[in-house]
């Protein structure tokens, strides 16, 4: 059933409530509500929810809903599915006990609580704080902080959850050390995250993203005779958005100047008295600074094995590069994460014993309240995921709405990178997904640029610019899963991360059009435009930023 206009809905609802009330689980309650009544007046039945959704009361249908952004399409019993969501055989990891065991959202809920737990422990032992005094011997200003933070986020390039989980909970410390807002840990933790996974050639989003390009180059017979790969590899200069967010973060964190938003958060921080930024979670003592860098580098080690261990490769008579990119692509991302975490925080568990501390209990209460700081994001996750699912073809189908704009546009075939860029990035504003957005666009999206026109640069800025505009709308977003845990992983208000964040990926986006989708349809060089585009992000800063009105250095 077509509900036009009427699909866009729930997520505005959900979205402009935030905003305006900054309560954001009230304003997604309200949302689902919206998108099951929709269905209900409509007299719509969706093909994938059990019977009694159709006989029951309103609230049921919510609450099928609710199980099934769980469940992802799976059992509705989560009892049966606890006891078996992490399967110790690594390569039988896809053949699980039930579908809910296997489910995707599930895992990041127990991944993520892992995570807390490992980071309560740190805390508890003293091995962050060891670990941030250290740091403060080298980096004793708060330009430094924030390149040491923004330095962290680039080397966890394999996967946006790690890297926004590591950098946001590791990194809280050294913020409050620098008297950093924690606006600008989470735009850090943020900006570092997808645009670095989705540009990095071995990353949990490899494989995805070929799959995809590999099913719109079929859909119009590629002409070109390119494969996913080549056109994944040729796409990379026109990724304008990710490689200029990139490049500004940079440009904020060398020049510590600041505009909109954040400039009001970090004139506070810089003026709040150091032991009022401290963590809220319990110390005991100090352990060493070397049990937190083992314990991290443990972790991330133990996530590249799994990764290693649950990937595959496709066509092994490849390049080194290729070979490890399609690995890693073609890995489970969400097991690896798991492994990881419990590896991490029995590392830190033990080393903190180990180390000084006088008994287990107090450490056990560490990780607890690690725990619980993240559980309201775990709401919000939930009730985002429900919303998001409640946007796809199933049932409103929000994003294949906003994705008939692209096919009955009649626009030259110079503007299409920038239109299909504006339009990905709307749809993954409205949904919360970067992931859904490049799965309903990048197959629609490359069809259309190699019908317009036969030169291929139309064809590689399309293929970029949907991409990035995934990733763009996924930023400004406050109803995605990466900005919900990048500002909770932050210790950060959600709506106050997202009215910080979005001025900057606005400049960014400005930027990658003006300077990169525009001008590089026209035939100009993706890589001098680049540059250009470099240049132009350096100049807005120095032109409308601003030091804190307090210097803390």
């Amino acid at each position: 059933m077509d509900f036009g206009w009427l699909s866009l809905l729930p997520p505005l609802v959900a979205i402009l409530l935030a905003i305006f009330t900054r309560r954001v689980i009230p304003s997604l309650v309200l949302a689902v509500f919206v998108g099951v009544a929709i269905l209900q007046f409509a007299g719509d039945q969706p093909r994938s929810l059990s019977q009694r959704m159709f006989v029951d009361t309103p609230w049921s249908m919510v609450e099928d809903h609710l199980w099934y952004a769980v469940a992802g399409g799976g059992s509705l019993n989560p009892f049966a599915a606890i006891a078996s969501v992490v399967s110790l055989d690594f390569r039988g990891a896809g053949d699980s006990l039930s579908a809910l065991a296997t489910s995707d959202h599930l895992r990041v809920f127990y991944f993520t609580m892992l995570f807390g737990a490992l980071v309560g422990i740190l805390h508890a032992g003293g091995a962050m704080r060891s670990l941030v005094l250290r740091l403060a011997l080298h980096v004793q200003t708060r330009c430094g902080g924030q390149l040491l933070i923004w330095l962290c986020g680039m080397l966890i390039f394999f996967d946006d959850y790690a890297n926004t989980l590591l950098v946001g909970t590791t990194m809280r410390s050294t913020a409050d050390r620098m008297r950093l807002s924690r606006e600008k840990l989470a735009y850090l933790a943020d900006s570092t995250a997808a645009p670095v996974a989705g540009l990095s050639l071995v990353s949990t989003w490899v494989a995805t993203e070929i799959s995809y390009m590999s099913e719109g180059l079929a859909a119009q017979g590629n002409p070109q005779g390119l494969s996913g790969f080549d056109l994944f590899l040729q796409s990379l200069p026109y990724r304008f958005y990710p490689i200029f967010a990139l490049v500004l973060v940079v440009v904020i964190a060398a020049t510590g100047r600041d505009f909109g938003p954040m400039k009001a958060a970090e004139d506070g921080a810089a003026k709040e008295p150091e032991d009022v930024r401290e963590s809220s979670l319990p110390q005991l003592h100090d352990a060493p600074a070397w049990t937190a860098i083992v314990t991290v580098a443990a972790t991330i080690g133990a996530i590249l094995f799994a990764l290693y261990q649950t990937g595959s490769v496709e066509d092994p008579d490849v390049g080194l590069l290729r070979y490890w990119g399609q690995y890693v692509g073609n890995a489970d991302p969400y097991n690896a994460l798991i492994w990881g975490g419990l590896v991490g925080l029995l590392l830190s568990l033990t080393t903190a014993y180990w180390c000084g501390a006088k008994s287990i209990g107090p450490l056990i209460v560490g990780a607890f309240d690690g725990m619980r700081q993240l559980m309201p994001a775990m709401v919000v996750l939930w009730l985002a995921w429900t919303l998001s699912r409640l946007t796809t073809a199933d049932f409103l189908d929000t994003q294949g709405f906003l994705g008939d704009w692209i096919r009955e546009a009649n626009v030259s075939s110079v503007w299409i990178p920038t239109l299909v860029f504006v339009v990905s990035g709307v749809v993954a504003f409205a949904t919360g997904t970067s992931w859904g957005t490049m799965g309903l666009l990048v197959p629609l999206s490359i069809p259309i640029a190699i019908a317009s026109s036969s030169d291929p640069t139309i064809l590689y800025a399309t293929a970029g610019a949907v991409l990035s505009g995934a990733i763009f709308g996924d930023h400004c977003s406050p109803i995605s899963d990466t900005t919900v845990l990048s500002s909770q992983a932050s210790g950060c208000d959600h709506i106050a991360h997202v009215k910080t964040q979005i001025p900057y990926a606005l400049l960014a986006a400005g930027v990658s059009i003006l300077f990169g989708s525009l001008p590089t349809s026209l035939g100009l060089s993706p890589w001098w435009m680049l540059i250009v585009g470099c240049v132009a992000t350096y100049a807005v800063v120095r032109a409308f930023g601003k030091l804190p009105s307090v210097s803390a250095e």
